[in-house]
């Protein structure tokens, strides 16, 4: 689904909403970075007419434990849930003078993408963020040159001749669990980094592809040791980046 509107809206909004045909047995399931939240049901706060929206990244749903439904979305402010419906806010524009936000007045034309999805099961047994990253193309930092690099620095790193088959196999062998967040060229030059994060609160375990071995980082991309793994498990909502080494 999709809108296309030429807005000019003043202390309004336009939201999209969805009632489930399952009675919740939870609160509001809500994608923050690199994980999965579930928040609980409004407290009736009202601050600058936003009524406890929440906000998320590429999804938002409920769950009765048995049946699912998510919004899939991008790039929209806020969610909320009320009586059980999910209402998802696509344009709105709040114009109190304390505090003042710069855009909160935001004219002309707005186009928003969004799409319902659901299964049997659980909320994450659905792999919600990996249908979230089907979706759209947020997420994913591809980038191996450099502006004003050299030329072997600009063309990618020593050891991936062909980034986009190297990330299309990568991304094949991951469980669906695990979602590959970063591809791009070490701070240093010398290595491709991978940064995957497990998005559903499970164990999981990373099997490299054949011919990949990885040195785990920390968070500044320096190896925690030099071992050359091929296997990693993951801890549930656990981040991980490794250097590639083929």
């Amino acid at each position: 689904m999709a809108t296309d509107l030429d807005w000019d809206g003043r202390n309004s909004r336009v939201y999209f909403s969805a009632e489930p045909a399952f009675t919740r047995s939870g609160g509001l399931f809500c994608e923050v970075p690199f994980g999965l939240i579930e928040r609980g049901d409004p407290t009736g706060l009202d601050y600058m007419g936003l009524t406890d929206e929440w906000p998320s990244l590429g999804f938002a749903g409920v769950s009765d434990g048995k049946t699912s439904l998510a919004v899939i979305k991008s790039g929209l402010p806020a969610t909320k849930l009320t009586d059980g419906v999910i209402r998802i806010s696509l344009l709105r524009s709040v114009t109190s003078d304390n505090p003042t936000y710069a855009g909160t007045n935001d004219p002309g034309r707005h186009c928003a993408a969004f799409a319902l999805s659901s299964w049997s099961g659980d909320f994450a047994s659905g792999d919600p963020a990996k249908r979230a990253k089907v979706f759209n193309t947020r997420g994913l930092t591809y980038e191996l040159g450099h502006a004003g690099a050299d030329t072997a620095r600009s063309q990618g790193s020593p050891d991936v001749k062909d980034p986009a088959a190297f990330v299309g196999k990568l991304s094949a062998s991951l469980p669906d669990d695990l979602i590959l967040s970063a591809f791009k060229l070490s701070c240093d030059g010398k290595n491709t980094v991978v940064r995957i994060y497990e998005s559903s609160g499970k164990a999981a375990d990373l099997d490299a592809p054949e011919g990949v071995r990885l040195v785990r980082c920390d968070s500044l991309e320096r190896p925690i040791n030099e071992a050359e793994e091929t296997h990693y498990p993951f801890r549930p909502f656990e981040i991980a980046t490794f250097r590639i080494v083929i």
